[in-house]
């Protein structure tokens, strides 16, 4: 399979995203061409067809003058690193299903202290702070 060096320009205004096989969606900005190693015929294809959105391809062009320089061949595929990051099967023993089973026959562990009482608040020995009974207590205005 032949492999080619690949510049892609955009020449509008600002920028805009693109898709590259191998590597997803990627800004490019105009002024700032982006230099893609090693490309197949299918990354070429796929970059071919945004071609009506002002992006331009020069294959075989020098790397001179790249903003960011990608190289395909250094990339892996997506699913060799799902394929590392998978987790590992683990063998679940006779002992581990009875542990979980026991725990949930016997229910929920209830700890026997005591809740501790209420505070008894007095509010006969509050003192008014205003008013006619300024400084009594509510025993002694009540009793009045």
């Amino acid at each position: 399979m032949s492999l080619y060096n690949v510049m892609v320009y955009y020449e509008g205004e600002g920028s805009t995203n693109i898709f590259i096989p191998g590597v997803g969606d990627t800004g490019i900005t105009h002024g700032r061409p982006l230099y893609i190693k090693n490309a197949s015929f299918n990354v070429i294809e796929a970059l071919r067809q945004f071609r009506t959105m002002q992006i331009n391809i020069k294959i075989n062009a020098d790397q001179l003058g790249a903003f960011r320089v990608i190289d395909l061949s250094d990339i892996k595929p997506v699913n060799a690193i799902l394929q590392n990051n998978l987790p590992r099967e683990e063998k679940v023993s006779d002992l581990d299903i009875s542990a979980v089973l026991k725990s949930g026959a016997s229910g929920p562990i209830i700890l026997d202290t005591p809740k501790p009482a209420d505070p008894v608040v007095d509010y006969g020995s509050y003192i008014l702070p205003s008013g006619r009974n300024k400084g009594k207590t509510l025993k002694e205005v009540d009793a009045e």
